[in-house]
């Protein structure tokens, strides 16, 4: 059965322009819509009747666009949306980002997107492709949750600011200010590495003192535990060991744990280890990890909330809010908790 990118491969248009032509075909130029109609005629299309119906009511559905949601941050994340939607009797499909390796263009290819009433974009590595993506489909209400905040809010764009640099900061103050002061910083490499917001928050801690990494080791790999554990390892294998580990999420600050106890590394005693998100394995570990808890669930009814008064025509400030993670301290960095 054909599907829209098929229609849009054939026509030689763009899957958007495709979902344009099912919404309002008069709005195209002459040669994408007759092209786009010998594709239809020739791959036998039929345009999903959910699409159909949107245009005489609200369909009272919404998009979660999510990252890797085998990381329980962002299976929290979701199912938080998922949650408030439901009181408010909207029902949520939710799509990863890891599916179509970063094209948000693509990802809504099997149904068009003006079925939506609402679309919420949690993918926090890449707020240009975000925005880009909510700027080409202006139609539609966006909240987009980001860790940085320098587009602002537009016509069709709330965002709903995670202030994850800060967050790393005063996980960083607090290491120093326990006396560690060599520390490796162990993460996962973004798109704009140097720009990225918790590395840059390491960074300022950092510099505030007047002293450099031990070691900063940022794989292209996913944000997993087997990721986190091979990072250790590099660590591990300089000269001079750190008397601190920053990993910036707590899914590979347990690789990094399980490396430490499989080399015979005391924690605190030896090194201690820090992560970063608050998920809720991070409390059962053993040691329990030393942390800056995100507010999750604050941060998801702010932004379903906004949605809803976009979705609803309600007027809106310009305001961005912004949650600032804190330091939740455990075993890994204090024997004494």
């Amino acid at each position: 059965m054909a599907v829209i990118k098929d229609v849009a491969k054939l026509a030689g248009v763009s899957t958007s322009t495709v979902s344009k032509y099912l919404n309002n075909p008069n709005s195209l130029r002459e040669d994408n819509r007759l092209s786009i109609e010998y594709a239809i005629e020739k791959l036998n299309y039929s345009p999903n009747i959910f699409a159909r119906h949107l245009r005489v009511q609200n369909s009272h559905t919404i998009a979660v666009i999510a990252q890797e949601i085998t990381n329980p941050f962002h299976a929290k994340l979701y199912n938080s949306i998922r949650k408030v939607a439901l009181q408010k009797k909207y029902s949520v499909i939710l799509y990863s980002i890891n599916d179509v390796d970063g094209d948000l263009t693509t990802l809504l290819d099997s149904m068009p997107i003006n079925y939506f009433s609402g679309i919420i974009v949690c993918y926090f590595h890449d707020m240009d492709k975000s925005v880009d993506f909510a700027l080409s489909n202006k139609a539609l209400p966006f909240v987009i949750m980001s860790n940085v905040s320098y587009y602002g809010n537009s016509s069709n764009i709330r965002i709903v600011f995670g202030d994850f640099g800060a967050g790393i900061e005063k996980i960083t103050d607090y290491i120093l200010g326990i006396g560690r002061k060599n520390i490796a910083y162990v993460g996962c490499m973004t798109r704009f590495p140097e720009n990225e917001p918790k590395f840059c928050g390491f960074k300022r801690a950092m510099d505030r003192v007047g002293l450099e990494p031990h070691s900063v080791v940022r794989l292209h790999k996913e944000y997993k535990a087997d990721t986190g554990y091979e990072s250790a390892r590099i660590v591990m294998a300089k000269d001079v060991r750190p008397d601190a580990i920053l990993v910036d999420n707590d899914i590979m600050a347990m690789g990094v744990l399980r490396y430490l106890k499989d080399n015979n590394i005391n924690i605190p005693e030896d090194i201690i280890v820090t992560g970063f998100d608050d998920i809720a394995m991070a409390s059962y570990y053993c040691p329990s990890l030393t942390t800056a808890h995100v507010p999750i669930e604050e941060m998801s009814t702010q932004a379903f909330n906004l949605l809803l008064d976009m979705m609803e025509g309600k007027p809106l400030d310009n305001e961005i809010p912004r949650f600032v993670p804190e330091v939740v301290i455990r075993e890994t960095t204090s024997s004494s908790s």
